[in-house]
């Protein structure tokens, strides 16, 4: 007889426990029956995260795209994975497809922003801050980073402007306050 119903539900059970291994084998018992099913694909890999298991949970990511080549919720997670693993090549490439395909996601924009900065990609971080900003015009993390990337391009006044509206929003922001005495004192410099 076919369990999948049985094994979905008490995997499902065990990860609110945070059983994950459990949920693994559950996972498991219903992929013998059906290896295409996204749904515990996924509720393995959530479990897998959960672990640590990075490597692993990204193998299985990848069959779910391989599957559903726009599932954004692989996507979504493969980018944001990679990005965590360090490995910002890759991960760039499957945030951008998910971006594609959900262009409201701020925090996507920010993981994209943070890694084309890393890459030295200014003029791509600064596109993806702006999109954040698009979204939600008051996103402190979205001016600073902004006002950060404006200033490593060399557009000091933009950048003020920028970190300025960040500390009008929260005068009191540490990381606002901070970004904007460094702008002040590199161009007094």
């Amino acid at each position: 007889p076919n369990y999948t119903y049985a094994w979905n539900g008490k995997g499902n059970a065990l990860y609110g426990l945070g059983r994950y291994e459990e949920v693994i084998d559950c996972c498991d018992k219903v992929l013998e029956q059906n290896p295409r099913d996204v749904k515990i694909l996924l509720m393995k890999v959530e479990s897998l995260k959960m672990l640590k298991r990075y490597e692993q949970a990204a193998k299985i990511y990848k069959e779910v795209i391989d599957i559903e080549i726009d599932n954004k919720e692989a996507l979504r997670g493969l980018g944001e994975l990679l990005y965590s693993m360090g490995d910002y090549d890759q991960a760039i490439g499957y945030l951008k497809r998910y971006m594609e395909l959900n262009s409201r996601d701020k925090d996507a924009y920010m993981m994209a922003g943070n890694i084309f900065l890393e890459q030295g990609k200014l003029w791509e971080a600064l596109e993806c801050f702006e999109n954040v900003l698009e979204i939600e015009e008051k996103n402190i993390e979205a001016l600073q980073m902004k006002s950060v990337t404006l200033g490593l391009l060399g557009y000091r006044k933009e950048a003020m402007e920028t970190i300025r509206k960040a500390l009008e929003i929260e005068p009191n922001n540490e990381v606002s306050k901070e970004i904007c005495e460094k702008l002040v004192s590199t161009e007094n410099n």
